[in-house]
């Protein structure tokens, strides 16, 4: 009897320490997100995408900087500085303002992200402690009040039916995300593992959603975390180390701030993890690929038209058409999809060239044609190749 146990014991060690290997295996072999060592690469479309669509937006009412997008399978949600929600048709055409701005009880103070659910309800983040819910008929459904006063968030997604609560932080956060049913009930409260710092700054973090799965990262944090339908999680990407990352101490001269890598995006294809950041003065796009690992940067130049915008990208092959930045990836039946925002008067330039035969793609010249550059931007989709 006792040789059988530890038969037993041995046999438990033994798949003990190939989990631990296989465990300390996977560490090693996670892609590191590192900008000091992006080599700058010219790209065009047409080595990664087939198809391109253009959808002008209603200019109903005007905007500008767009902070969120989001996508169902009859709207457009759009959040707009300034201005809030905007709800548009899959045409571009302008269907509703949800709520206003205010801090009455059918407006919000923060907007900048929002999530909509299977019946097309939308979550604003109204402030760091509350949510305001609304019906896509702009009905005031719910307002949700986070019970725990150390809940700071800046991002949220619907996912499985729940609400995934992107914690943010200043060095003593208590959790990183936060889990709850549409009626607010909390469920489920991932702690921060790190130790308490002291900040003057927040960190950068975001969410995106992804072949099933929700992925949450935290610029003070090493880890990007991907989270399963049931809410296991395991580590998929690091922010490698270095001087380039936010230092845990209080930034006394904020001109510094451009030397530290400041994080605005981070989504995924089939191929590519892409990573929209900020970083030794200058605004560029990384694309990691998934298999070799392999990663380049393309730079953007800055906007003088307007804070926040950039222009420049992914060179347009396809119909010669304005380049491309990629904002966010679309799932549909039909395939994957980068979605991204041109300005109008990225189109109007091209009327200067509307008599060389580069632009004898229909699509560009109908919007060209009819574009003055004060409208609203012109959403881009992007179909990547199978």
């Amino acid at each position: 009897m006792m040789s059988d146990k530890n038969q037993i014991v041995k046999i438990f060690l033994k798949i003990l320490i190939l989990f631990l290997v296989s465990c300390g295996s996977n560490q090693t072999e996670l892609i590191k997100i590192d900008p000091t060592v992006f080599i700058d690469k010219e790209i065009s479309l047409s080595q990664i995408a087939d198809e391109i669509r253009y959808i002008p937006l209603d200019n109903s009412i005007k905007f500008g900087l767009v902070f969120s997008i989001e996508v169902s399978d009859k709207h457009i949600f759009i959040s707009a500085k300034d201005i809030g929600i905007l709800v548009f048709d899959l045409n571009g055409k302008f269907i509703t303002k949800i709520g206003d701005i205010g801090r009455g009880p059918q407006e919000y103070v923060y907007y900048l992200r929002f999530a909509v659910d299977d019946n097309e309800n939308i979550y604003i983040r109204d402030s760091f402690k509350s949510v305001k819910i609304f019906s896509i008929n702009n009905l005031l459904v719910r307002t949700i009040v986070f019970p725990d006063n150390d809940a700071y968030f800046d991002d949220i997604e619907y996912f499985n039916s729940m609400l995934f609560i992107a914690n943010s932080s200043f060095g003593d956060s208590k959790y990183d995300w936060i889990i709850l049913d549409t009626l607010g009930n909390e469920l489920i409260k991932k702690p921060n593992f790190i130790p308490n710092f002291p900040s003057n700054l927040g960190a950068w973090v975001g969410c995106y959603k992804y072949d099933k799965n929700i992925y949450y990262w935290n610029s003070y944090n090493d880890t990007v975390f991907c989270i399963n339908p049931v809410f296991n999680y395991h580590p998929v990407l690091l922010f490698s180390p270095g001087n380039h990352r936010l230092p845990r101490s209080p930034i006394n001269d904020f001109s510094k701030l451009s030397y530290y890598m400041q994080p605005h995006s981070l989504f995924e294809t089939k191929q590519f993890y892409i990573f929209k950041y900020f970083f030794d003065g200058r605004e560029a796009i990384a694309f990691i690929n998934k298999e070799n690992k392999e990663a380049f940067a393309v730079p953007l130049q800055r906007d003088d038209s307007g804070y926040g915008k950039y222009i420049g990208g992914i060179s347009n092959d396809i119909d010669n058409g304005p380049d491309f930045q990629p904002f966010c990836c679309l799932e549909k039946e039909q395939g994957e999809y980068l979605l991204g925002l041109v300005n109008a008067f990225e189109f109007t330039s091209l009327k200067l060239d509307l008599s060389g035969e580069n632009y004898g793609n229909s699509n560009v010249m109908e919007i060209v044609n009819k574009i003055n550059e004060t409208d609203n931007p012109v959403l881009m989709l992007v179909r990547l190749k199978q």
